[in-house]
C-alpha cells in the first residue's frame, strides 16, 4: 500500500482543527522528546542513552507523518455526536464491557436522526477503558475516525476524542 506524498500546502491548511490538534500534538511532543533526551544525554555523558531518546522522538515523528499523510489523503472522519446511553455488562468470561451510543449531531445541536440511521456505538473492555473514554450521557463530544477500508465508524477506528 502506498501513501501519497503530502504537499506543502495541504500540510499547512489542515482543514479541521481537530485533525491539526493531532498532528501538531505529535510534533509538539517529538521536538520536546528530542530536547529533553539530547539534555540527558549531555548531562549523563554516556552515548549509550542516545538510542532510546532516537526511538521515543522517531515514534512521534512517524505518527506525525503518518497524521499529516492520511489527512492530505482523506482518511479522517471528524463526527460531532451526543452521548445518549451507556449499558454495561459482562461477557462470557466476566469481564466488564461498556457499550455507548452517540447520535451525530448538527452545528445547533439538534439529532441529524432519531431514528437511529446514522447511531455510532462504542463497545469498551473494562481493560481498554481508560480515562479518556469515560463519556457522559448527555455530553457533546467530537469524534475522530480513521476510516479504514471497512468504512466502518466503532471503537477500533477511533482516533481521537474531544469534548465539544
Amino acid at each position: 500500500m502506498r501513501f501519497p506524498r503530502p504537499r506543502l500546502s495541504e500540510l499547512r491548511c489542515m482543514k479541521e482543527p481537530y485533525i491539526r490538534n493531532m498532528f501538531i500534538k505529535n510534533a509538539a511532543a517529538f521536538l520536546l522528546s528530542t530536547f529533553v533526551g539530547v539534555v540527558a544525554v549531555i548531562a549523563s555523558k554516556t552515548g549509550a542513552a542516545l538510542l532510546p531518546v532516537l526511538f521515543v522522538a522517531l515514534y512521534f515523528l512517524v505518527s506525525a507523518i503518518g497524521v499529516a499523510w492520511n489527512a492530505a489523503a482523506g482518511r479522517y472522519v471528524v463526527v460531532r455526536a451526543a452521548a445518549v446511553a451507556c449499558e454495561e455488562q459482562r461477557d462470557a468470561v466476566r469481564q466488564k464491557r461498556s457499550v455507548y451510543r452517540f447520535i451525530p449531531v448538527d452545528e445547533d445541536g439538534n439529532y441529524l436522526s432519531e431514528q437511529g440511521a446514522y447511531d455510532i456505538f462504542l463497545d469498551f473492555a473494562s481493560k481498554k477503558k481508560s480515562p479518556r473514554f469515560n463519556f457522559f450521557i448527555g455530553r457533546t463530544y467530537v469524534l475522530v475516525f480513521h476510516i479504514d477500508n471497512s468504512r466502518q465508524l466503532n471503537e477500533r477506528t477511533l482516533a481521537a476524542v474531544y469534548t465539544g
